[in-house]
């Protein structure tokens, strides 16, 4: 039972193109059945052109995924703008820095493509999850 158990558990789970193509962006070496329970831990939300999807200074108690769609990213140390495509993250800092070191958005980030789809997971989630 538990070599078949531990096979089962090694094999890669079946991904439509769309996952395939976001987790080699952006989790290039995690499992699929990693990715599978992280995407179902997720809140989905869809977003509209010229919507922002985070502003300079806020909070981010997120981590934020753009699934589909496209964005630019402002940031306020002057860099030109940046576009930005499916399996960008925001909130990773915060995240994996600390609530208490790094905490309000350097970047305004606007949809610029007609909808776009982002997930976002809490970081406690995220916690839980790993």
């Amino acid at each position: 039972y538990k070599a078949l158990r531990e096979v089962s558990q090694s094999i890669e789970a079946t991904l439509d193109a769309e996952s395939r193509q976001l987790v080699a962006a952006a989790f290039p070496s995690m499992h699929s059945k990693d990715w599978l329970t992280l995407v179902q831990a997720a809140c989905k939300h869809e977003v509209r052109k010229d919507e922002l999807i985070l502003d300079v200074g806020a909070s981010t108690h997120m981590l934020t995924l753009l699934w589909s769609g496209n964005a630019v990213e402002t940031r306020i140390d002057g860099l030109p703008p940046l576009a930005r495509q499916p399996g960008t993250f925001w909130g990773e800092l915060t995240w994996s820095l600390g609530q208490e070191r790094y905490n309000k958005s350097p970047c305004s980030v606007r949809v610029v493509s007609e909808t776009a789809v982002i997930m976002m997971w809490r970081y406690d989630q995220l916690d839980a999850l790993t």
